[in-house]
């Protein structure tokens, strides 16, 4: 029993390590960006790169990272892909981040069971 939990720890540590080596930064023209990410700030993605610390500007990178990374990008992406101008785009996000976040779901309420009295 024991192995085969330890096999399935390992097997699923192995996966998971495949899975995030896939999110890696990417440029514009799809080359990989050594190095790890920082922070992302509204003028780019700061990098950890083997030279330095390093600021890639939105408009540099991949659609993909853009779209995982940068909020604005993700909100407006049905708009890009509309061909909608950057006015357009500007002006819808905009409009989402000022509109009031929606109301939490209520708690569901708790079941209480009344006791039988004892006979």
């Amino acid at each position: 029993m024991f192995f085969q939990r330890a096999v399935m720890a390992v097997t699923l540590a192995l996966v998971v390590a495949g899975a995030a080596r896939g999110q890696d930064i990417r440029l514009a023209n799809g080359m990989p960006v050594p190095g790890t990410l920082v922070q992302a700030k509204p003028e780019g993605l700061e990098i950890s790169t083997p030279t330095g610390p390093r600021v890639l500007t939105w408009e540099t990178l991949s659609a993909g990272t853009r779209f995982r990374l940068q909020e604005s990008y993700r909100i407006t992406f049905s708009n890009i892909l509309e061909g909608a101008s950057v006015a357009e785009r500007a002006a819808l996000y905009e409009a989402r981040k000022a509109a009031p976040a929606p109301e939490p779901a209520p708690e569901p309420k708790k079941k209480t069971r009344k006791k039988k009295a004892a006979e």
